[in-house]
């Protein structure tokens, strides 16, 4: 066989292998590798819920920089949730990180868009379907 071929089934294999690690690793798992992927040294995370935790946790872990924390709920400056400062969103503009996480498995969406109506200007990192 040429090696045509065999890059072919290569990439092939992978694929299946990135579908099957989304069954076997949890969503802070899958959003923190991604980060790690592209080596961002400086991110924010949107979202204090479960999944925001868990990949702050993580982000701290692997000596990556919190830059700012986000969430809806957070609406005026001066707030702190473990150990972190959280940011009101309407501060999105302003902040210059590399990427920023949405760590929701199930607002994806709606806060995509408040990050993109907030004039956000780095790359949104999310959970793929």
């Amino acid at each position: 066989m040429s090696i045509y071929i065999y890059k072919v089934a290569l990439k092939g294999l992978y694929r299946v292998l990135n579908r099957i690690q989304k069954f076997f690793l949890s969503a802070d798992q899958l959003l923190v590798r991604q980060v790690q992927k592209h080596q961002y040294k400086t991110v924010s995370v949107y979202g204090i819920g479960e999944v925001g935790v868990a990949v702050v946790s993580l982000l701290t872990g692997k000596g990556i920089k919190l830059e700012h924390w986000y969430d809806s709920k957070i609406a005026t400056q001066n707030n702190h949730y473990l150990g972190h400062t959280l940011t009101p969103y309407a501060e999105l503009k302003h902040d210059r990180s590399e990427a920023i996480i949405i760590a929701s498995e199930a607002f994806t969406e709606q806060i995509q868009k408040v990050i993109e109506d907030n004039l956000y200007s780095g790359t949104i990192v999310k959970l793929k379907p």
